[in-house]
């Protein structure tokens, strides 16, 4: 299959799965929320903030993991792919044994001395970070099918799995309404019940259709430690991430309580349903990055970084021009009890990830090529800036609205690290990505800002959000078309819509 042709139909699977997801995963917060109510919905934001201090360990071996699988279909090596997974597997086996370890000890220590947890709730708050670690862990044994689904670029099942899980996560709030246990518990151990379910699902899938996913008893150290050697750079990046995120979460506990949690996790939900549909579209484009590097197409390789990183923006500005525009309003009826500060939390959390959606394609490539220890360092050290930030801010009195400034202006500085640090690397035109990539999508976002605002202003209540919805869909679509891409690829996109039609 031509590869923009699978790009393209991967990208649909993808994108099919993102809208089923991101809709009833909102919904499904409303009921949580409205069924918890903000004190608990908080509690489960700070002890799930507690576990995720600890997926840093996993997620560094799952970049290594990805690139190498994918590497080796590049370069048609199935006998590498097998031993590959089978000792990744093994891997993440004996990481999920140290991670329980240590969310027994280190982890419970923070929750017994660091987070401020409501008088009479902490019995309830300590049974959900138990029932939230063996759901995490069974989520890490898990991903070395998730990265061999990922390097076959099996998108389909992905997709239809996704959905699944989504509607048995669903399923399960409705469960919460009417069970008579504490709700919190409850819903932990649902999660949990989710989890295992669509963990024996992915095992049987990959053990019945993709070659290589069969596990061998025996342990290959070579390979084990060429793994070791990748993540353990990428260990810092993912580090940073997750003390970025979870740690402020933690200072904004320890300052304010778990009410400002219950309006960051708010925010925290828009973050992830902002970053599963740019995540979606980028997957698409990922295992052709690697492929592409493994196969010394280069040229291909820069067309790929430059076309990815700006459609990720503009997909960014459908979504978030019209967020940022009526945040207010669709708060309100997403949510019956909204929490302080979530309104604000959220638009801030937006125009930090519009310029987070550069990274994607940037860091793949950086993964891709291998030469990665320059890169985690810089990046990672910027990262924790928002820890040493936020916590002199809030110390001297600032509101908590000033840790989400913070996060803007940092990932700004990342941003424009990345694009310096990948040019040592690739030696592509640091100054074309600025002015095709940067400075284009940026004019085109502030005038669609402008012009959506103002029309806005002019409309009212729920039909008025649904008709100024698809009017700035609309324009920012045509805009972005005729504006946004250059000809050949408005050529490639009237051509591929010509060749539907005709049939």
């Amino acid at each position: 299959m031509d590869k923009n042709k699978k790009i393209a139909k991967n990208t649909l699977f993808l994108y099919l799965r993102m809208f089923l997801v991101m809709g009833i995963s909102l919904y499904t917060s409303r009921i949580v929320l409205e069924t918890l109510g903000i004190v608990d919905f908080g509690i489960y934001n700070i002890v799930g903030s507690t576990v995720l201090l600890f997926s840093f360990l996993s997620t560094s071996l799952t970049i290594a993991v990805q690139r190498y699988l994918a590497y080796a279909l590049g370069i048609g090596d199935l006998n590498k792919f097998r031993l590959l997974f089978s000792q990744a597997f093994w891997v993440y086996l004996i990481l999920s044994l140290f991670i329980l370890i240590i969310a027994e000890t280190v982890g419970l220590s923070i929750l017994y001395n660091y987070i401020d947890i409501p008088e009479g709730r902490f019995r309830a708050a300590f049974w959900t970070y138990q029932y939230s670690i063996f759901t995490f862990i069974i989520g890490i044994i898990r991903l070395p099918y998730n990265a061999a689904i990922l390097a076959y670029e099996k998108m389909s099942f992905f997709a239809y799995t996704g959905i699944v899980e989504v509607f048995l996560k669903l399923l399960i709030t409705y469960l919460l309404v009417i069970l008579a246990f504490d709700k919190l518990i409850s819903y932990s151990v649902l999660l949990l019940g989710v989890s295992v379910v669509i963990s024996i699902w992915y095992h049987c899938y990959c053990f019945k259709n993709l070659n290589g996913c069969k596990l061998k008893f025996s342990i290959d150290k070579s390979v084990i430690n060429e793994l070791a050697k990748f993540s353990g750079w990428s260990m810092l990046s993912s580090a940073s991430s997750t003390l970025t995120n979870q740690g402020v979460n933690i200072l904004l506990n320890n300052f304010f309580g778990v009410l400002i949690n219950a309006a960051n996790g708010i925010s925290v939900q828009i973050m992830n349903a902002l970053s599963q549909f740019l995540v979606n579209f980028q997957m698409a484009f990922n295992p052709q990055i690697i492929k592409s590097y493994a196969n010394g197409d280069y040229k291909y390789l820069r067309s790929l970084i430059f076309r990815a990183s700006l459609i990720s923006f503009y997909l960014m500005i459908l979504i978030a021009i019209p967020l940022m525009t009526k945040m207010d309003y669709i708060l309100s009826l997403w949510l019956k009890t909204v929490p302080e500060y979530a309104c604000d939390f959220s638009i801030c959390i937006i125009i930090s990830f519009l310029m987070e959606s550069y990274a994607g394609p940037l860091w793949m490539t950086v993964q891709a090529v291998g030469k990665i220890k320059r890169y985690q360092i810089i990046i990672s050290s910027l990262y924790l800036l928002n820890i040493l930030g936020s916590f002199v801010f809030l110390y001297a009195g600032y509101s908590p609205l000033s840790v989400f400034i913070i996060r803007i202006i940092i990932s700004v500085i990342v941003f424009l690290a990345r694009v310096f640090l990948l040019n040592f690397l690739l030696k592509f035109s640091v100054r074309d990505y600025f002015l095709k990539v940067m400075l284009k999508s940026y004019i085109i976002f502030i005038v669609l800002f402008f012009i959506s605002y103002h029309i806005g202003l002019h409309l009212h209540g729920f039909w008025g959000l649904i008709l100024f919805i698809i009017i700035s869909v609309s324009i920012s679509s045509t805009f972005i078309f005729c504006c946004g891409f250059e000809k050949t690829d408005r050529d490639t996109v009237i051509r591929i819509i010509l060749k539907r039609v005709g049939r």
